[in-house]
């Protein structure tokens, strides 16, 4: 859960730099519209923007930020996204879910890389995430942050899809800043451990204090063990 409250002046300091930085940029529609309103009108959200990695509280840093989170949320089409753009068949495997939550109340949001084949229903997944990302962050941000859990079950190199990996660590530490609180990496298996360091080049040295690398023996430590899949159970 989301519990560090932020002062207002720095909620109204990273507004005001964004809009003076970026006026003609908006004034231009460079960014949706949507997104311009619902930051001068909700702090909870701008929240987000100040205790990210990414800016430290800075509202220089902010500014970009806001900048890099606006132009892929109008690159994507967020505010227009629906469940019926997504394709039928990718929905059906349920790579993507929420489902259960940690031991703190928070939601988990499970990434099924076994289900996952390397290299198939890339644009699709992106949109999905983004889909299932937004959704979260509309209702939450500022408020709750979600548990990502990779789970390695069934899964080997054929699965390692480091476009994807790189994409879901971009959203949950760029483009949708403080959605997440943690993220497990649920019995990776060896082979993949080469990929996972990788992925660690990616990561800020504050980001990979936020990884827990878990086995059915110590999951039990974050999620109690009525909120596990079966196959998570020891």
């Amino acid at each position: 859960m989301e519990s560090v409250s932020v002062d207002p002046a720095k909620i109204t300091a990273f507004r005001e730099a964004f809009l003076k930085e970026k006026a003609d940029a908006i004034k231009n529609d460079e960014y949706d519209q949507r997104d311009i309103d619902r930051m001068n009108n909700d702090d909870d959200y701008v929240s987000c923007f100040v205790k990210s990695g990414k800016t430290e509280g800075d509202p220089v840093k902010g500014v970009q930020l806001f900048h890099d989170v606006f132009t892929y949320r109008k690159q994507m089409n967020i505010w227009d996204l629906k469940r019926e753009d997504i394709n039928p068949e990718l929905l059906e495997k349920e790579i993507f879910m929420y489902k259960n939550v940690d031991n703190k109340g928070q939601k988990l949001f499970h990434f099924q890389v076994g289900k996952h084949a390397k290299g198939t229903f890339t644009d699709e997944i992106k949109k999905l995430l983004a889909l299932l990302m937004d959704e979260f962050h509309r209702e939450n941000a500022g408020k709750n942050c979600f548990v990502l859990i990779f789970d390695f079950t069934n899964s080997g190199l054929s699965n390692a899809d480091l476009e994807i990996v790189k994409y879901v660590i971009s959203c949950v530490t760029v483009y949708f800043p403080r959605i997440v609180d943690y993220i497990l990496l649920f019995e990776m298996p060896f082979l993949l451990g080469a990929v996972w360091k990788i992925v660690q080049a990616w990561l800020s040295a504050e980001q990979k204090k936020f990884i827990k690398f878990v086995k059915k023996s110590d999951i039990k430590q974050y999620i109690d063990e009525d909120n596990l899949e079966d196959h998570m159970k020891k």
